[in-house]
């Protein structure tokens, strides 16, 4: 997988070490690339405003920052309360781990987000417009070869919930 990074100050190189802000943790940055239509080349150096791909495992995400000092947080992506909830139907149960994986897939891209009841139950997928379903169901069948429905879902509606007190907040749960 590579993540598209843009450099937003000063000079990255090749071979040098970032910090992942969002976990602590050391990132070598030992082959960045540039993207010219097919062609990948190597970036030995990227300055502010250049855009570079960084090949990892998952490891960085969306509205990751990565720095060589200061531990600058940016804001990243907004999140939405999702407006529709769906539970994803497969036809083939025998592919229920791939679409797992797939969903979790389109889930860190921002596609789509993705819940997890407490009892068990199969995922259900949150969304803002139904556009976003279509979006799910083409990828999902086209990138994974797996063909989907929707369906309802029993719940219908979701919002986040915050308090300054965590004590309160986990006896409302």
């Amino acid at each position: 997988r590579i993540a598209f990074v843009r450099v937003c100050s000063g000079k990255l190189e090749r071979g040098m070490k970032a910090k992942l802000v969002r976990t602590g943790k050391p990132m070598s940055l030992s082959a960045p690339q540039f993207f010219f239509a097919r062609t990948r080349v190597t970036a030995d150096e990227a300055f502010a405003g250049d855009v570079v791909g960084i090949p990892n495992h998952g490891t960085l995400r969306i509205g990751d920052t990565l720095t060589e000092g200061e531990e600058i947080l940016f804001r990243g992506v907004p999140n939405f309360a999702p407006e529709i909830l769906r539970r994803v139907r497969l036809g083939d149960a025998m592919k229920a781990k791939k679409l797992k994986e797939a969903l979790h897939q389109m889930a860190e891209e921002g596609v789509v987000q993705l819940f997890s009841p407490e009892d068990g139950s199969p995922a259900i997928v949150g969304v803002v417009g139904a556009l976003q379903l279509d979006v799910l169901k083409e990828r999902l069948n086209i990138e994974y070869t797996l063909p989907v429905d929707f369906e309802m879902s029993r719940f219908s509606v979701c919002r986040w919930i915050s308090a300054d007190d965590k004590a309160e907040l986990h006896r409302f749960i």
